[in-house]
């Protein structure tokens, strides 16, 4: 039996997924990415009488993080993000939000995390891969125990993260799905920031970055 249950709601414009991450011991609740809606996020919350420990950031987008400051008044949560990730959540130049929702999101964190740091929050033991490339301060939350990756905007079914965003890098989008994401056991589920799930083994066999020409690297 899996020890955690995950819930994933398309939120925003860019229908963003935002996912409840449940123990389904406690009912304690981690809430990643969450785009927008805080609203919906509550009647899921209160629906299946969850209790919010933290907010999760796989990076600082604005369709990542706009109802995350939302969020942690509602619950009186915490806010975990990448420490690399700390210029572009603070700036609405470079986060997008200025440019395509015409209003700033600024947010920082309240818990900072690096590469491979280990959590346990809620019950729940996961740990934080940092992903560079489609921004900075991108990183993927891989649950080993129950063969689980939440990839953010890193890793999609088929494809991969833009990188022509500010702090992005196509070199350090390659190594770190490829050198990184597919080092992990192919049965490993993969939820990613948009679009549908999908698997490490099916991805180390079919994803386009496999076909990137090395000379674009």
């Amino acid at each position: 039996m899996r020890d955690i249950d995950i819930q994933t709601i398309k939120l925003g414009g860019l229908q963003t997924n935002c996912y409840i991450v449940t123990n389904v011991h406690t009912k304690a609740a981690l809430i990643v990415d969450p785009a927008s809606d805080v609203s919906i996020i509550d009647g899921i919350v209160t629906k299946n009488g969850l209790t919010p420990v933290a907010v999760l950031l796989t990076h600082g987008h604005f369709d990542h993080t706009g109802a995350a400051v939302d969020v942690k008044g509602a619950y009186g949560i915490p806010i975990v993000a990448c420490a690399d990730e700390k210029r572009l959540l603070a700036n609405s130049d470079i986060n997008g939000s200025q440019l395509m929702m015409g209003y700033k999101i600024v947010l920082s964190a309240d818990r900072w995390v690096g590469d491979g740091e280990e959590l346990s929050i809620g019950g729940m033991d996961f740990s934080m891969i940092s992903t560079p490339g489609h921004t900075a301060g991108s990183v993927c939350f891989y649950f080993k125990s129950d063969g689980a990756l939440i990839s953010g905007d890193t890793l999609f079914h088929g494809s991969f993260g833009r990188y022509d965003f500010p702090t992005g890098s196509l070199a350090q989008l390659v190594h770190s799905i490829c050198g990184v994401l597919f080092a992990l056991p192919d049965a490993t589920a993969v939820y990613p920031g948009h679009g549908a799930n999908t698997t490490i083994g099916y991805e180390k066999k079919h994803n386009m970055i496999l076909h990137m020409d090395p000379k674009d690297i």
